[in-house]
């Protein structure tokens, strides 16, 4: 499994090799949007405490948020950003929504264009595959190739899916499948 006492031992060992055995200073960015920047200050308190890595908290608005993460989003560009917390919701409830927005070269939430030729071909295959088992085998060897990348740009922290609390008198609402989904009112009406 990842993220026990291995692998804060192999964070340590690393952050020595490279000339940072006492921790450093950063900065860490999120967006004022939803939970982002409770996200990010939980992950700076962890990091504070099993790392020493120090940093204050920036938070923008949501598109300053997005305009600082394409920084770093041309070939070779080192980006103004060093930790950003953000979050990812997706439009269709497929894990190919998941792998074409952040995993992929080009995706839209892929901010530092990180590739991998393994995960790209996984990618191609699951698309390809007309099988669901065989399509979920690949998607599982998809993520699993994910969680043993020491380098993998993105950090799931937490699933959610939408709790929709309705009261009696509105009438016309499906609870969506996902968030995006949800924005849609036009059937709605109040009964009273």
């Amino acid at each position: 499994t990842r993220g026990g006492p291995e692998d804060l031992a192999q964070a340590k060992r690393l952050m020595a090799e490279s000339g940072f055995p006492d921790g450093f200073q950063t900065t860490y960015d999120a967006r004022s949007v939803a939970n982002y920047p409770d996200y990010c200050q939980a992950v700076m308190t962890q990091l504070i405490d099993a790392l020493n890595i120090q940093g204050e908290l920036q938070e923008w608005d949501s598109r300053a948020g997005y305009e600082l993460y394409q920084t770093a989003r041309p070939e070779g560009a080192e980006g103004d950003w060093a930790l950003a917390c953000q979050g990812q919701g997706v439009t269709i409830p497929d894990p190919e929504a998941t792998f074409a927005s952040i995993y992929l070269k080009g995706a839209p939430r892929n901010y530092s264009n990180w590739s991998d030729p393994d995960v790209e071909q996984l990618f191609q295959l699951q698309q390809k595959e007309l099988d669901p088992s065989r399509r979920a085998a690949r998607l599982r060897l998809a993520a699993d190739l994910l969680r043993s990348f020491d380098d993998n740009h993105w950090i799931t922290l937490a699933w959610a899916r939408p709790v929709w609390p309705v009261h009696r008198d509105i009438k016309g609402f499906n609870p969506p499948q996902t968030a995006h989904y949800g924005f849609k009112h036009e059937d709605l009406w109040l009964d009273r």
